[in-house]
């Protein structure tokens, strides 16, 4: 398949190395194809409201949300066995979504609530999933913000703006044209990779190994990501980067090529690790996401302590081999079992989250960490969440597994996110919708149907 996809909604990917061909795009979850993001447990009452407050209104009375959000920040590392061919993949990925209600919307098949429970929900062609909204730029620094060296957020993560065209939002660090750089294939340093070195220094203070690299200008076609993007592997000085592009990496060099145009996405997936450590996205520290306009949602800024670095799971679910036949009984994920949680946090809400997606589209010819691209309107699939708070492990209950079971998935996703944030409710707006802001450290597994 090609190198990367386009940037139809938003396009995530992750690439193995020599004789691997890249692996599906991923992105939002109505159309992902791969382990990037952190969808987040909508919680249903507002924040320090519990539900069936004496002075609450009755709910025939009670406006309806007509948007919600999630806001998420993950270190993500791929357990699947083939990751191992490019040295393990783990990095960076932030998910933002702020979501139409009035819109669309599946079929809930299993469940009630995200909160201490599991909800599985159906998408086909005449029930789509909610239309996303632009409701304005989101920043990501580290907190403190003079901290040196960070702790918290390790990687360089540009403004995250809503991008029309892929309707979704994307990090962005650069975004330069009438560049000047020379290509040149790197198999001797790095297999599978290309260099680019321009001939200024767009790179300066910047720490973009994590990052995707969209890149185009180029004679030779092997060297221009297109509409993709190629992950950042090595960054040797501040205007030179290699990247992970089999195509071009035994390609003799195109030196000093003009009008290039290149863009630099942060926090867009996990990238291969090389048979080196992988580069890690977040570390023991604070993170602050920042809303910065009040546009469909109120201006905020949020402290996270980061939890979950070096933690491991123990207990006994394994997110690479979901029970996919016969008779379900739950399961449970996280590191519960074992107090083997890693970094702890001063956030006061903390949960484990457990989220993924079923497909029934063909996986031939992918490796067994991707996932193919479901299509709106056309596709069927399922997409599940379960959200636990103050607790280290999170349970797929019987019905929801069940739920997954009969549609039959080909190859099903999981997630299972170690994670402290907040519950952020927005009372000027009707229903006093809310967006769940959340950061942690993320394993991720896919198990592919017998």
């Amino acid at each position: 398949m090609s190198m990367l996809n386009t940037f139809s909604r938003r396009m995530t990917v992750l690439t193995a190395l020599a004789g691997a061909s890249a692996l599906a795009a991923c992105g939002d979850d109505a159309t992902k194809g791969g382990p990037a993001d952190a969808k987040i447990p909508v919680i249903d009452a507002p924040n320090n409201t519990p539900d069936g407050s004496p002075d609450a209104m009755p709910p025939d009375a009670m406006p309806t949300a007509e948007v919600a959000g999630t806001v998420a920040v993950t270190d993500v590392t791929v357990l699947d066995s083939d990751s191992a061919a490019a040295g393990g993949i783990k990095g960076g990925a932030i998910s933002i979504t702020f979501s139409d209600l009035t819109m669309n919307g599946g079929t809930v098949l299993s469940g009630t609530s995200q909160v201490n429970g599991c909800v599985v929900v159906k998408y086909d062609p005449t029930h789509l999933p909610n239309p996303p909204e632009d409701a304005g730029a989101i920043t990501v620094t580290n907190n403190p913000a003079n901290e040196s060296p960070a702790t918290g957020l390790l990687k360089t993560v540009g403004p995250c703006v809503f991008n029309a065209a892929a309707k979704t939002y994307l990090c962005v660090s650069n975004n330069d044209t009438a560049q000047t750089a020379t290509a040149v294939g790197s198999n001797a340093t790095i297999p599978g990779s290309v260099t680019y070195q321009f001939t200024t220094t767009p790179f300066t203070g910047e720490k973009l190994v994590g990052s995707y690299l969209r890149i185009n200008g180029f004679t030779n076609a092997h060297f221009n990501s297109g509409a993709s993007a190629f992950p950042i592997v090595a960054q040797p000085t501040d205007n030179t980067v290699l990247v992970i592009n089999p195509a071009g990496a035994g390609d003799v060099a195109e030196p000093g090529t003009t009008g290039l145009t290149d863009t630099v996405l942060n926090g867009f997936n996990p990238v291969p690790a090389l048979g080196g450590n992988g580069p890690d996205f977040l570390g023991t520290g604070g993170i602050t996401i920042t809303k910065t306009t009040a546009t469909a949602f109120k201006m905020f800024a949020q402290n996270i302590d980061v939890p979950g670095q070096g933690w491991t799971l123990s207990d006994p679910g394994d997110p690479t081999a979901i029970p996919l036949t016969g008779t379900a009984t739950e399961q449970k994920y996280g590191c519960g079992t074992g107090n083997t949680c890693g970094d702890g946090s001063t956030t006061l809400i903390q949960a484990m989250i457990i989220s993924g997606r079923a497909t029934k589209k063909s996986v031939a010819g992918l490796p067994n960490y991707g996932m193919p691209t479901e299509v709106p309107g056309t596709d069927t699939w399922l997409e599940y969440q379960c959200g636990f708070i103050g607790s280290k492990t999170a349970t797929l209950d019987a019905a929801a597994l069940q739920a997954i079971i009969d549609f039959a998935p080909t190859r099903v996703e999981m997630r299972v996110i170690n994670s402290a944030g907040n519950i952020i409710t927005d009372t000027s707006l009707p229903g006093s919708p809310q967006t769940f802001v959340v950061a942690g450290h993320a394993f991720v597994g896919h198990t592919t149907a017998p």
